[in-house]
């Protein structure tokens, strides 16, 4: 862990926090809401432009073919350019496309702006969680995502609204619709011109000094609110992988340190870590020693060893209603810590 990363590990979830998860929240719920809203717009068009079914699925799927290229390449810009960077530039891309898509009138060119629309989305949305989460400690960074993602909800509320209150009562709702879920963002837009870049991206960029400006900007922001916060503390970490290009990323996402459920034979005495499937033969003694250290996913043992766990004491962690095998051999799924089996 660089020192970068040790002064962002020291600061609580505070008032910054809440604004960077409002700020990406809103344009989660804009994402969601332009998605949705295309399921109410779907059958004024068929009926407005004579559609066939071909058409209207053609149309139907036109945002999401958007989202595929958008989320697919923007990490890797994300990776060259900025986080940042791709995230204003999506979220615009997205406000125009969706204006434009409102104002044609065939339904190849509102095809065309919703392609575009969903490459400004989906680029958007794979972009804003990493971008938001690498200023937020660990401790914190997994609620703070979840919450994030919660905010697509309130987008497919609003579309459903938009959709049963706007798009019938107007002969043209379906535009008014559209441009309601564009202009908004544009008053986001203004509101995250105030981000900064990523610490920990200007410093994997080799750009340190930038990295401890916008630190030292973020953390005079919490002593003003009478925070005050603990040493930096620096940890030994494993060096990260090359990444910046598109092979690049890809290299390192297949050479990269993650559980992994293998397949392997082993004996019930080698010592084992992390995620992994052995298959051997469990002496009883073992079982029930199992039974009491590491949570059993379940499986399919011998009746001798079932017994043997039943009598055991200590935790249940799963189910002892096991079903006899006639195969010299049993399937085990533990998550622990170095254990000897």
């Amino acid at each position: 862990m660089s020192m970068i990363s040790a002064r962002i590990e020291r600061l609580p979830f505070a008032r910054f926090h809440k604004h960077l998860l409002l700020m990406g929240g809103l344009g989660y719920m804009f994402d969601a809401m332009d998605a949705a809203v295309l399921a109410f717009i779907l059958p004024v068009l068929r009926t407005a432009w004579n559609l066939s079914s071909v058409q209207i699925g053609v149309l139907g799927s036109s945002t999401y073919i958007g989202f595929l290229f958008g989320a697919l390449f923007a990490g890797t810009l994300g990776d060259l350019i900025g986080r940042r960077a791709v995230m204003m530039s999506a979220l615009a891309l997205y406000c125009i496309a969706s204006i434009v898509s409102a104002a044609v009138d065939t339904w190849p060119s509102f095809f065309a702006a919703r392609v575009v629309a969903g490459m400004g989305t989906g680029a958007e949305s794979a972009i804003i969680a990493p971008y938001l989460a690498e200023f937020v400690a660990r401790r914190y960074r997994g609620s703070f995502t979840g919450a994030l993602a919660g905010f697509f909800s309130f987008g497919f509320v609003a579309a459903a609204l938009l959709g049963y209150f706007i798009v019938p009562a107007y002969d043209n709702g379906w535009r008014i619709v559209l441009v309601i879920t564009a202009v908004p963002v544009v008053m986001l837009l203004w509101w995250r011109k105030s981000l900064p870049e990523s610490p920990r991206w200007l410093e994997s960029r080799g750009r340190e000094k930038e990295a401890e400006a916008v630190l030292d900007r973020i953390e005079a922001g919490f002593a003003r609110a009478g925070h005050v916060l603990p040493q930096p503390v620096v940890e030994a970490t494993a060096p990260a992988g090359t990444t910046g290009t598109l092979l690049a990323n890809f290299a390192a996402l297949l050479a990269g340190r993650q559980t992994r459920c293998s397949r392997r034979w082993t004996k019930p005495s080698s010592r084992r870590s992390g995620t992994s499937c052995s298959r051997s033969w469990p002496t009883t003694a073992t079982a029930a020693k199992l039974r009491g250290s590491i949570p059993i996913f379940p499986a399919r043992i011998r009746p001798a060893d079932a017994s043997a766990l039943r009598r055991a004491p200590g935790p249940r962690p799963f189910s002892t209603a096991a079903r006899p095998i006639s195969a010299a051999r049993w399937t085990i799924c533990a998550t622990s810590s170095p254990t000897t089996r």
